[in-house]
């Protein structure tokens, strides 16, 4: 209680917030006005320059110019809210319908197997699509057929689920099935603009980080746009290839280093959680910047 009376410079022996009732504890006696509580989309902050950034990406996505993405911070800095922030209000506001799929990678002690990103992201498509639209369902998987055979084997709902089968060594191939699998992005694109989201790919095998580049390289045209995010720290320690994103031609790469919120930006955050309560923002301030150090996740 002391730790909040000093934060907000409020008196024991005189209180505008916290009142001391003897004998029986404490009590809140600032006014207090009830609104709507902030939604994800209501506590997005700053992030101006690579929103307007990613505008311009989009452009030229539905242009037929492939892009991708890399999206790169600490813990908590805001990676997929960026992603998301900009998804929600740009490529799924459109006038023209966008097919937006996302795969998440997961720290495992025995390593991660090959492709499991990928996988994740067909099966979570098949399933959205089975159960709001059959016929749609079936064109998944005659694409899948037809792009990428090899996958299509190893994907028991592929075929009325007639379970997965072996492939040939030449068949498991990684060049073989990265060149398949492009393929079949790269025909679903052709139908609808396609974006692929990819997080946490510090914790991704290297056949998946090998396939994330090629999208961005291949040289056919295809509305594409894949966003690759990660946390630079832990790829470093466990020495990931996943910087070798950063290499791909530049006129197809955009890169987002984010950095923690500045003062003003966490000014504007505290804003949103105490409307109309400037004192209160302001009594906040510093020792939410110094607790949080501008990260997102600590405001």
């Amino acid at each position: 209680i002391y730790e909040l009376r000093r934060t907000l410079d409020d008196s024991a022996a005189m209180p505008r917030f916290i009142e001391t009732i003897p004998a029986r504890g404490i009590r809140f006696i600032a006014p207090v006005r009830t609104r709507d509580s902030a939604g994800p989309a209501d506590l997005f902050v700053g992030r101006t320059n690579e929103l307007h950034q990613l505008e311009a990406v989009w452009t030229k996505v539905l242009r037929g110019e492939r892009r991708l993405v890399v999206v790169a911070g600490e813990p908590g800095i805001g990676k997929s809210q960026l992603v998301r922030r900009f998804l929600d209000r740009t490529a799924a506001a459109g006038p023209d319908p966008v097919r937006i799929l996302t795969a998440g990678c997961f720290e495992s002690e025995s390593g991660a197997d090959a492709w499991q990103p990928v996988f994740d992201l067909l099966d979570a498509w098949h399933q959205a699509e089975a159960g709001s639209s059959p016929a749609e369902a079936s064109t998944l998987e005659a694409l899948l057929h037809s792009h990428a055979p090899g996958w299509a084997r190893q994907i028991p709902w592929v075929g009325g689920g007639g379970g997965a089968t072996a492939l040939s060594a030449a068949e498991a191939r990684p060049g073989v099935m990265r060149r398949e699998i492009a393929s079949f992005f790269d025909a679903a694109a052709a139908a609808r603009p396609l974006v692929l989201v990819f997080e946490d790919l510090h914790w991704a095998d290297d056949a998946t980080i090998d396939l994330v580049h090629h999208l961005a390289t291949r040289s056919t045209r295809a509305p594409l746009l894949v966003f690759a995010t990660y946390r630079p720290a832990e790829a470093v320690v466990a020495t990931h290839p996943v910087a070798r994103l950063r290499a791909a031609p530049r006129e197809r790469l955009t890169v987002f280093d984010l950095q923690p919120l500045s003062r003003d930006e966490v000014r504007r955050c505290l804003g949103l959680f105490f409307a109309d309560a400037d004192e209160v923002v302001a009594g906040l301030l510093d020792e939410t910047m110094r607790r949080s150090g501008g990260n997102p996740l600590f405001v």
